[in-house]
């Protein structure tokens, strides 16, 4: 008993003290934005976009599960970046998994068990700078122009199941005619829908001043070649082909509001809201509750 108490301590000392480390570098962050941006606004913008494209913790750790173990392996080049991508299942129709910012298909394994077993094929992928996939940064148009990529690669897919991030850069891909990417059914669980809602939590998070908004703001419309506005995941899905969206959300998301999800909905009558409860974040792509009723949506 007093070992296992003593364990307890010490993982809480290890947490608390990268708590605190995580604290110290924010808040120091914070300083220099705040005291060096508008000095050096440009300069300053540049950095915080850096810092917003690139996600944390990207390469993958620790044995694979049994599931990822018996997935066909293989690597596409993409823009100068190898993207690993995960094939399971030979016949039948295909099914793409896109997981969000920070994450990996690994964690959308457990739809792939079910999905096998009502006869479909499964692909999934670590997106670029996520998992096993190489890079650096990535963002919204790269996570979608990645999907329309591993799609193409394997002869075209049927459908997509979405999560976060995944579920925005899938609308976005589907509304770029020139990334020729069309599927049947959508099943998003949890979605952003404006991207400046996004980046004003940037710009609270890391105490940006107006000057570097502007100028984060006029790096990110460059890059992407089209104004913030344009990044409406409501109005996107308009553009797409999409006949059948099934999009779910808890409303206990502390990551994404409820209310994006509402807004999708509200122009998009044929999306199809299922709101859970106390399923979080997270933890609802391991739900078996939300993974039985998106595939009873595929196959309805």
């Amino acid at each position: 008993m007093n070992e296992t108490l003593n364990n307890d301590k010490k993982s809480s000392k290890v947490q608390k003290s990268h708590a605190e480390s995580t604290s110290f570098l924010l808040k120091a962050f914070q300083f220099g934005f705040r005291t060096m941006g508008p000095v050096f606004p440009r300069l300053a913008a540049n950095y915080a976009f850096k810092l917003f494209a690139t996600p944390r913790n990207k390469k993958s750790s620790g044995k694979n599960s049994a599931i990822m173990d018996e997935a066909r392996q293989f690597a596409i080049d993409f823009k100068n970046r190898d993207i690993q991508v995960y094939t399971w299942g030979s016949t039948g129709p295909k099914v793409l998994l896109a997981h969000g910012w920070e994450s990996k298909a690994a964690h959308m394994q457990n739809f792939v068990p079910p999905l096998l077993k009502m006869g479909y094929q499964v692909i999934a992928h670590d997106a670029p700078a996520h998992g096993n996939s190489t890079g650096k940064q990535s963002n919204l148009l790269d996570f979608g122009e990645t999907i329309a990529e591993v799609a193409k690669q394997v002869g075209g897919v049927d459908h997509v199941i979405a999560h976060s991030m995944g579920s925005g850069a899938t609308v976005y891909a589907c509304s770029q005619a020139e990334l020729q990417f069309n599927i049947k059914k959508l099943a998003m669980i949890t979605s952003p829908n404006r991207l400046q809602d996004v980046l004003n939590e940037v710009y609270t998070i890391l105490d940006l001043p107006s000057k570097v908004q502007k100028h984060f703001e006029l790096k990110l419309a460059s890059i992407a070649n089209k104004p913030i506005e344009y990044f409406q995941i409501a109005d996107r899905m308009q553009e797409t082909q999409i006949k059948e969206c099934l999009l779910i959300h808890d409303d206990e998301d502390t990551v994404i509001p409820l209310s994006y999800s509402e807004r999708i909905v509200s122009k998009n009558p044929f999306v199809k809201l299922c709101v859970t409860k106390g399923k979080g974040h997270y933890k609802i792509i391991k739900d078996r509750e939300v993974i039985e009723t998106v595939v009873e949506f595929l196959e309805a």
